[in-house]
């Protein structure tokens, strides 16, 4: 038969725990005391009351509690807290229960990790003189870029270069009709050849007849005015060469043709181009450098250029600018590096590096830097002792094997470059191996 509990503390006393029940908690809480610190237990008496008012039983019929179960995980969890306690954790003693004298349970040490050495991987690196480099980015420039232009008004009647071409100094670019301008020289000529007559013949008989004075001879001119004829005459002469000659345009280096926008059979007015010249020999690279490292270079220094489609050219500073620029507070900078053959070519993008200066450096994997808790850039390395030490570097530069140079650290040094991260200053460390150093 099955009786129904009431919702309220008062129920028979029959639907309770017994003592020794109640005295087997008693008994396991402490044991288990022993092993993790003290946490207050729900009171089992109480605890039985409320699982009599949820799980009513017949009084007649025998008693299966279901706190067996709650027996069995209490073991369960005090089986598991003294496997991990048994296992240790770092910076702290391993334990694990032995028996003691008497039968008795005890912690017994079985390690002491907080003294044992970390193992890690150390690299010995030796220091090198290393260059330092101030790579400044931008691009070739040729040495002038000009568009040559008619000096007079005419009709093209020849192009001397085409696009493309490489011309030297006084080589034709543009043929413009010659028209009037021959007969104008023609004239001019034939002008002169009467002057230089009446001059000769005039001006040497009135010296003559007056005894070596010059004085006028009749109506016959006197010889000044025949010497101004004479100097008039060939002026006329050279002005009329001079615009015969601007029919002609020219070279006025040597280049390449880079434009070429006159065409045959137009006319070009007087300051039209004729064609757009190029000087690449010397080239320029040319870049800007941040007011931090323009101090640091002057005219003259040697460097050497990089350029995007693979050449590699060498040269000297040119030029460095005393003013910097207004919107990006950078100094212009410029290499001179030669090119006979003109096979570099303008606005190619290239870096130049120029050596600055140097100091000691070492080559080091970028994976063996770490930060200290004060958030330094470092290498942890291993000290006489077998102890660990943060030593703070500067990153000098990367190297072409994806390797950094780093400076600040003593000639020659163990570097740790596996497990860094999980050793601190003055730690003991065990070198589990030792790898060799890079080529340099």
């Amino acid at each position: 038969m099955t009786n129904s509990v009431k919702q309220d503390t008062d129920f028979p006393p029959s639907a309770l725990p017994d003592e020794d029940m109640y005295e087997g908690f008693k008994k396991l809480e402490a044991y288990q005391a022993q092993f993790v610190p003290a946490v207050p237990y729900p009171n089992p008496r109480q605890e039985f009351r409320e699982i009599a008012l949820y799980e009513p039983f017949d009084h007649d019929e025998p008693r299966h509690f279901p706190w067996a179960l709650g027996v069995a995980l209490a073991f369960g969890l005090s089986f598991a807290t003294v496997l991990w306690f048994s296992r240790g954790t770092p910076g702290t003693q391993s334990a694990a229960i032995a028996q003691g004298p008497g039968g008795g349970d005890k912690f017994v040490a079985l390690s002491a990790s907080a003294d044992a050495p970390v193992p890690v991987t150390v690299q010995t690196s030796q220091a090198v003189r290393r260059d330092q480099v101030l790579t400044v980015r931008g691009k070739t420039e040729a040495a002038a870029r000009v568009a040559v232009k008619a000096e007079a008004a005419g009709v093209v009647e020849a192009i001397g270069a085409p696009k493309g071409t490489q011309v030297r100094k006084g080589d034709l670019l543009c043929a413009m009709a010659r028209g009037a301008r021959e007969a104008s020289l023609a004239e001019a000529r034939a002008r002169l050849s009467k002057a230089k007559l009446a001059f000769n013949s005039n001006g040497q008989f009135v010296d003559r007849a007056a005894g070596g004075k010059n004085q006028p001879a009749g109506n016959k001119p006197s010889p000044a005015s025949l010497k101004a004829s004479l100097a008039a005459a060939e002026a006329a002469v050279k002005k009329a060469e001079v615009e015969l000659g601007r029919t002609r345009i020219t070279a006025p280096f040597a280049g390449v043709v880079e434009e070429q926008p006159a065409k045959v059979g137009e006319r070009l007015a007087a300051g039209s181009p004729c064609a757009v010249l190029l000087a690449l020999n010397p080239l320029y690279i040319v870049g800007s450098v941040p007011e931090r490292d323009v101090g640091r270079l002057a005219n003259g220094m040697k460097g050497t250029g990089q350029l995007v489609t693979g050449e590699t050219v060498a040269g000297s500073l040119d030029f460095v600018a005393a003013a910097a620029s207004a919107n990006t507070r950078t100094f212009r900078v410029e290499l001179k590096v030669p090119n006979p053959d003109g096979k570099l070519r303008d606005g190619v993008t290239a870096a130049m590096r120029i050596p600055v200066g140097g100091e000691p450096a070492h080559m080091l994997s970028p994976s063996s830097l770490t930060v200290n808790d004060a958030g330094q850039l470092g290498v942890r390395v291993v000290e006489p002792g077998e102890t660990a030490r943060f030593l703070p570097v500067k990153v000098l530069g990367r190297d072409e094997r994806d390797a950094v140079w780093v400076g600040g650290l003593p000639k020659s040094v163990n570097v740790i470059v596996a497990g860094q991260n999980s050793v601190a200053d003055g730690q003991r460390v065990e070198v589990a191996e030792k790898r060799e150093a890079p080529k340099q």
